[in-house]
């Protein structure tokens, strides 16, 4: 005589059944697999690196004196010099001139577009100024900019310091070239202006009617014999100089 499974029981067998197949599948996908390679984990590199101003991976904008590659020199506003780099900090390095023993130029030093770091040199010989610090680790742009005029003295670029690797320099700036305007005479300004030509032949009648001439101005006569004493009037001796002066006599 042969048992009647009910429903009950063939739900119950098909959740251990299931159980145990669900069990099974985890024992191997947990059991590390001998013939793959392992994975390494990537480390950050922040070693300090110093870059000297030849290396090729700065970019220079303005005019610059390259005569001595390792120092180049600079005293024009405006200037300014780029560098992309994957770390967390950086450094500049700069020798000002300092002119006369009292003046000294400013610096902007820019990261990312976003991070503003004014630069005041110093006299007691130190040459490296922190700019940044703190970034996340990764790419950055950090753009050294010169403030002062040039009559305030030159600067001598020594390099720059990154706590992790330079990367390549960033796109150039286009060339623009300035155009000089040539002045616009005034006939042909309104020839320009005007839907008729103006024809500038002495010719032409002018538009503007000229003035009434003036009246005759009366003549004064400056000949030295209208400045003689007339002859009601006779010189006396002057009590400062002594010299002669006309004075009308009283009768």
């Amino acid at each position: 005589m042969t048992a009647k499974l009910t429903r009950r029981d063939f739900l119950k067998f098909s959740f251990i059944s299931l159980a145990a197949i669900v069990s099974a599948c985890a024992k191997v996908l947990s059991k590390p697999d001998e013939t793959a390679t392992p994975v390494q984990t990537a480390t950050l590199d922040t070693t300090p690196k110093t870059y000297a101003p030849d290396d090729p991976h700065i970019l220079y904008t303005g005019r610059i004196d390259f005569t001595d590659p390792q120092k180049p020199g600079f005293s024009a506003p405006g200037v300014y010099i780029q560098a992309r780099f994957r770390g967390t900090s950086a450094f500049v390095m700069l020798q000002d001139e300092f002119k006369y023993g009292t003046l000294r130029n400013y610096y902007d030093a820019v990261i990312d577009e976003a991070i503003v770091v004014k630069i005041a040199p110093v006299k007691t010989g130190t040459m490296k100024y922190p700019v940044a610090s703190g970034l996340p680790y990764g790419e950055h742009t950090l753009t050294l900019i010169k403030r002062t005029e040039a009559s305030i003295g030159s600067c001598r670029f020594l390099g720059f310091e990154f706590d992790g690797g330079i990367l390549p320099a960033p796109a150039a700036p286009s060339r623009r070239a300035a155009r000089r305007r040539r002045s616009v005479r005034v006939p042909r300004a309104r020839a320009a202006r005007s839907s008729r030509p103006v024809d500038p032949s002495p010719a032409t009648p002018s538009r503007r009617e000229p003035a009434p001439p003036s009246p005759p101005r009366a003549r004064v006569d400056r000949s030295p014999q209208s400045w003689r004493p007339s002859a009601g009037q006779r010189s006396k001796p002057c009590a400062g100089c002594g010299s002669q002066r006309s004075a009308r006599s009283s009768r």
